[in-house]
């Protein structure tokens, strides 16, 4: 393993062992400290930083390949978006090999709920967050608030979606951990839930919401 660190930038692919002899494969689709906050793009206190400027927000493809250097020419996508670390990209563990550019109207961003005081709510997807009329228990039950995934878990977060819990290394005692509906709101049975009470400018494509209320994800990627 070499010593020096691998660049990476948003659109790499990228790929990490599941199993012995087995690769799963992601792609990068922002570099928060880099390329949305050192140009003043968003500030210390955006939802995008998680307080972490090591944090990247990357997708999780469904196909696992023995070939590590495979060329993925199905891209069909097994998680639409999460925040993790960028430690492994960085020494290497994750390998980069190719890119393919960001489409910045198909990204989609992981929803969360918080408290806002002892009876209501905060919905909070990407930059974007609005209060809601929820109660302190229902948040409690919900349970889904904002979190940024340990690199380890990366391999068992695609196992545990393709059904292949036994071949996890997290305990099943911890599978809440790396089970997406656990973590996020869009695979949550209380989605509808949660939707009901979102205001309608709340509602819709990520990207044609952010853009109408003042955040157009277009201006990461440009030039």
């Amino acid at each position: 393993m070499s010593t020096s660190k691998q660049s990476y930038k948003s659109g790499d692919i990228f790929n990490f062992e599941i199993a012995d002899n087995e690769y799963g494969f992601g792609r990068v689709i922002l570099d928060i400290y880099p390329q949305c906050l050192k140009p003043g793009l968003i500030d210390q206190q955006s939802l995008l930083l998680n307080g972490n400027e090591e944090s990247i927000f990357i997708e999780l493809f469904e196909k696992t390949s023995t070939n590590p250097e495979l060329e993925i020419d199905t891209k069909k996508v097994l998680v639409p978006g999460l925040f993790t670390s960028n430690f492994e990209i960085e020494d290497n563990y994750w390998k980069v090999i190719g890119n393919e550019p960001i489409d910045p109207t198909k990204i989609d961003f992981p929803e969360f709920l918080t408290h806002e005081g002892a009876s209501q709510g905060k919905f909070i997807k990407g930059e974007l967050s609005t209060i809601i009329d929820i109660s302190y228990e229902d948040v409690e039950a919900i349970k889904i608030y904002a979190n940024e995934f340990a690199v380890f878990s990366i391999p068992d977060i695609v196992l545990f979606a393709l059904g292949r819990k036994d071949e996890m290394e997290t305990n099943s005692d911890a599978h809440h951990m790396v089970d997406m509906s656990k973590n996020d709101l869009r695979f949550s049975k209380h989605k509808a839930k949660v939707y009901d009470k979102l205001p309608a400018d709340f509602k819709g494509k990520y990207y044609d919401v952010s853009k109408a209320l003042g955040y157009d994800l277009k201006r990461f990627f440009q030039k």
